[in-house]
């Protein structure tokens, strides 16, 4: 006896045969699968986002406390400033920059010197 290959099935007739087999599985499983896929989905997009804003917040935070770090320290540079503008040290050294001299101080100037200026050796410091 001869056995004769299965008769080719239609697409039409493969797809309702597919969607009896798929009938039979229960509802609430696929449902609960389908969930269950597009909640760990939504879980790993969450974490991942979680991820990102962690390490942008701790870039973020040291790149303002270097910030306020350089600020503290214009603030001490000021205050420091502020504090040493009524010494005696502190005028004195204002006056020589400005060309006087002191009692009992001599002056020598060079005769080739071009373009001297009164105070031209004292440093300038900028104020931040």
């Amino acid at each position: 006896m001869e056995t004769s290959p299965p008769p080719r099935l239609g697409v039409l007739a493969w797809l309702r045969r597919a969607w009896r087999e798929l009938a039979r599985l229960p509802v609430a499983l696929m449902t609960a699968c389908v969930l269950l896929a597009l909640g760990t989905g939504q879980t790993v997009l969450h974490l991942g986002q979680s991820v990102y804003r962690t390490a942008t917040w701790s870039r973020e935070t040291a790149e303002v406390e270097g910030s306020n770090a350089a600020l503290r320290h214009d603030i001490q540079v000021l205050l420091d400033a502020k504090a040493a503008l009524d010494t005696p040290e502190y005028l004195s050294q204002l006056a020589r920059c400005q060309g006087y001299i002191g009692p009992g101080e001599k002056v020598y100037v060079a005769a080739n010197e071009v373009g001297h200026l009164a105070g031209a050796n004292c440093d300038v410091r900028p104020v931040p």
